[in-house]
Protein backbone atom coordinates (compact mmCIF):
# COMPACT_ATOMS: atom_id res chain seq x y z
CA UNK A 1 0.00 0.00 0.00
CA UNK A 2 1.58 3.20 -0.86
CA UNK A 3 4.62 1.51 -2.40
CA UNK A 4 5.42 0.76 1.44
CA UNK A 5 5.52 -2.71 3.02
CA UNK A 6 3.64 -2.45 5.98
CA UNK A 7 3.34 -4.83 8.81
CA UNK A 8 0.12 -5.40 9.65
CA UNK A 9 0.93 -5.50 13.67
CA UNK A 10 -0.99 -4.44 16.35
CA UNK A 11 1.52 -3.72 19.77
CA UNK A 12 0.60 -7.21 20.57
CA UNK A 13 2.14 -8.31 17.32
CA UNK A 14 4.74 -5.83 17.39
CA UNK A 15 6.10 -6.99 20.88
CA UNK A 16 6.46 -10.69 19.36
CA UNK A 17 8.10 -9.51 16.54
CA UNK A 18 11.09 -7.94 19.55
CA UNK A 19 10.88 -10.96 21.18
CA UNK A 20 11.62 -13.34 18.21
CA UNK A 21 14.22 -10.79 17.44
CA UNK A 22 16.23 -10.32 20.31
CA UNK A 23 15.24 -13.95 20.71
CA UNK A 24 16.94 -14.94 17.57
CA UNK A 25 20.13 -12.19 17.99
CA UNK A 26 18.53 -10.63 14.47
CA UNK A 27 19.60 -7.37 14.44
CA UNK A 28 16.62 -4.85 13.34
CA UNK A 29 15.04 -1.38 13.61
CA UNK A 30 11.09 -0.17 13.41
CA UNK A 31 10.05 2.36 11.48
CA UNK A 32 6.47 3.88 12.40
CA UNK A 33 5.62 5.47 9.05
CA UNK A 34 3.10 8.15 8.81
CA UNK A 35 1.56 10.17 6.08
CA UNK A 36 4.84 12.57 5.72
CA UNK A 37 6.80 9.32 5.58
CA UNK A 38 4.86 7.89 2.49
CA UNK A 39 4.94 11.43 0.62
CA UNK A 40 9.30 11.68 1.50
CA UNK A 41 9.01 8.22 0.44
CA UNK A 42 8.01 9.00 -3.25
CA UNK A 43 11.47 10.93 -3.39
CA UNK A 44 14.08 10.24 -1.39
CA UNK A 45 16.03 7.03 -3.15
CA UNK A 46 17.93 6.73 0.61
CA UNK A 47 14.75 7.30 2.56
CA UNK A 48 13.32 3.94 0.72
CA UNK A 49 16.74 2.28 1.00
CA UNK A 50 16.11 2.96 4.90
CA UNK A 51 12.22 1.58 4.89
CA UNK A 52 13.53 -1.14 2.73
CA UNK A 53 16.20 -2.54 5.27
CA UNK A 54 13.66 -2.22 8.80
CA UNK A 55 12.78 -5.16 10.31
CA UNK A 56 9.27 -3.92 10.51
CA UNK A 57 7.24 -1.20 9.26
CA UNK A 58 3.95 -0.08 11.02
CA UNK A 59 1.48 2.27 10.32
CA UNK A 60 1.67 5.82 12.46
CA UNK A 61 -1.48 7.46 11.84
CA UNK A 62 -5.12 7.13 11.11
CA UNK A 63 -5.13 8.71 8.19
CA UNK A 64 -3.01 5.42 7.07
CA UNK A 65 -5.25 2.54 9.34
CA UNK A 66 -8.40 4.92 7.01
CA UNK A 67 -6.95 4.70 3.94
CA UNK A 68 -5.90 0.86 4.21
CA UNK A 69 -9.65 -0.07 5.23
CA UNK A 70 -10.78 1.87 1.80
CA UNK A 71 -8.22 0.58 -0.10
CA UNK A 72 -9.37 -2.86 1.08
CA UNK A 73 -6.23 -3.86 2.79
CA UNK A 74 -7.01 -3.16 5.99
CA UNK A 75 -4.71 -2.69 8.78
CA UNK A 76 -5.08 -3.78 12.80
CA UNK A 77 -3.98 -0.72 14.39
CA UNK A 78 -2.41 2.36 14.20
CA UNK A 79 1.11 1.66 16.03
CA UNK A 80 2.41 5.39 16.62
CA UNK A 81 6.24 5.53 18.20
CA UNK A 82 4.42 8.09 20.76
CA UNK A 83 2.48 5.13 21.90
CA UNK A 84 4.47 2.52 22.24
CA UNK A 85 5.98 2.63 25.55
CA UNK A 86 2.54 3.42 27.20
CA UNK A 87 1.88 0.04 25.35
CA UNK A 88 4.88 -2.20 25.48
CA UNK A 89 6.96 -0.13 28.04
CA UNK A 90 6.39 -2.47 31.03
CA UNK A 91 6.74 -5.81 29.00
CA UNK A 92 10.49 -4.36 27.59
CA UNK A 93 10.77 -3.43 31.58
CA UNK A 94 10.01 -6.79 33.01
CA UNK A 95 12.32 -8.44 30.21
CA UNK A 96 15.29 -7.30 30.91
CA UNK A 97 15.17 -4.96 27.63
CA UNK A 98 18.23 -2.65 26.79
CA UNK A 99 16.63 0.57 25.12
CA UNK A 100 18.56 2.46 22.29
CA UNK A 101 17.35 6.30 21.45
CA UNK A 102 18.29 7.67 18.21
CA UNK A 103 17.59 11.45 17.46
CA UNK A 104 17.81 13.90 14.30
CA UNK A 105 16.92 16.91 16.78
CA UNK A 106 19.61 18.10 19.72
CA UNK A 107 18.25 17.13 23.07
CA UNK A 108 15.72 14.57 21.64
CA UNK A 109 16.69 10.88 22.39
CA UNK A 110 17.82 12.33 25.94
CA UNK A 111 14.82 13.65 26.81
CA UNK A 112 13.25 10.83 25.65
CA UNK A 113 15.55 8.43 27.76
CA UNK A 114 14.59 10.68 30.78
CA UNK A 115 10.99 10.82 30.05
CA UNK A 116 10.43 7.36 30.27
CA UNK A 117 13.28 6.58 33.09
CA UNK A 118 10.54 8.51 35.55
CA UNK A 119 8.08 5.82 34.34
CA UNK A 120 10.13 3.20 34.19
CA UNK A 121 13.11 3.41 36.58
CA UNK A 122 14.01 -0.34 36.05
CA UNK A 123 14.55 -0.63 32.66
CA UNK A 124 17.76 -0.52 30.93
CA UNK A 125 19.59 2.25 28.74
CA UNK A 126 22.08 1.72 26.07
CA UNK A 127 22.43 5.11 24.68
CA UNK A 128 20.88 8.24 23.29
CA UNK A 129 22.43 9.72 21.01
CA UNK A 130 21.63 12.49 18.22
CA UNK A 131 22.06 11.83 14.47
CA UNK A 132 22.26 14.91 12.15
CA UNK A 133 23.28 12.83 8.95
CA UNK A 134 19.39 11.62 9.36
CA UNK A 135 18.31 15.13 7.88
CA UNK A 136 21.06 15.19 5.31
CA UNK A 137 20.87 13.69 1.93
CA UNK A 138 24.37 11.93 2.38
CA UNK A 139 25.16 7.90 1.63
CA UNK A 140 26.29 7.71 5.22
CA UNK A 141 23.05 8.09 6.61
CA UNK A 142 22.14 4.44 5.57
CA UNK A 143 25.55 3.31 6.89
CA UNK A 144 25.49 5.02 9.75
CA UNK A 145 21.65 3.78 10.30
CA UNK A 146 22.89 0.44 9.37
CA UNK A 147 26.10 0.32 11.63
CA UNK A 148 24.05 1.69 14.59
CA UNK A 149 21.34 -1.07 14.28
CA UNK A 150 23.99 -3.51 14.01
CA UNK A 151 26.01 -2.53 17.41
CA UNK A 152 22.74 -2.62 19.42
CA UNK A 153 22.17 -6.17 21.91
CA UNK A 154 18.68 -5.53 21.52
CA UNK A 155 16.21 -3.37 20.62
CA UNK A 156 16.64 0.56 18.92
CA UNK A 157 13.94 3.06 18.69
CA UNK A 158 14.46 5.24 16.07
Amino acid sequence: MFDVNFDNYDFNDLLEFIDTSIEHQRHSYILTCNVDHVIKLRKDDEFRKVYSDAGAVVADGMPIIWASKLLKKPLKQKVSGSDLFTRLGEAFEDRGYRLFFLGAADGIPEKAMLNLQESYPNMMWWAAILLLMALRKTKRRTDTLSSCSKRLAQTSFL
